[in-house]
């Protein structure tokens, strides 16, 4: 594609953007700075502050894991032999898990529109009764 076919725009912020393309990250994307070298001992607090401590994405799963650990897992002296019953609870629990975390990500997004297009990296609206997905 040309850029004739799809021409940048410049946003408020000076990012620049594109019709179709809404959001377009800063660049380049910035990682841990665990592997930087020499070693910024100031950055690497700083990040793990930002990721770990404060509530994120991080801190969520790490709650959601240690909970489900602590409460919902199944005992390893009943694990050690293999049992239909263990197994369908924790199939069970990660089917719940994953109905809650995907089905509430969904709502949030999608049908609730929440965040709107603010980060959206196609601001197309989503197809409904296309051929696409047909066979």
């Amino acid at each position: 594609m040309t850029a004739a076919e799809n021409p940048a725009e410049t946003s408020e912020q000076g990012r620049k953007t594109r019709k179709t393309w809404h959001y377009l990250p800063d660049l380049p994307i910035q990682t841990s700075p665990y592997f930087n070298w020499p070693p910024n001992l100031l950055a690497i607090v700083k990040w793990f502050f930002r990721g770990w401590v404060r509530p994120s994405e991080k801190l969520f799963i790490l709650l959601i894991s240690t909970l489900c650990w602590l409460y919902w897992s199944t005992p390893l002296s009943e694990a050690a032999e293999l049992s239909a019953g263990w197994i369908i609870s924790i199939y069970l629990r990660n089917l719940l898990l994953l109905t809650l975390v995907a089905g509430g990500l969904h709502t949030w997004f999608y049908i609730l529109k929440k965040q709107g297009d603010e980060l959206r990296f196609d601001s197309r609206p989503l197809v409904k009764n296309s051929r696409v997905f047909t066979f």
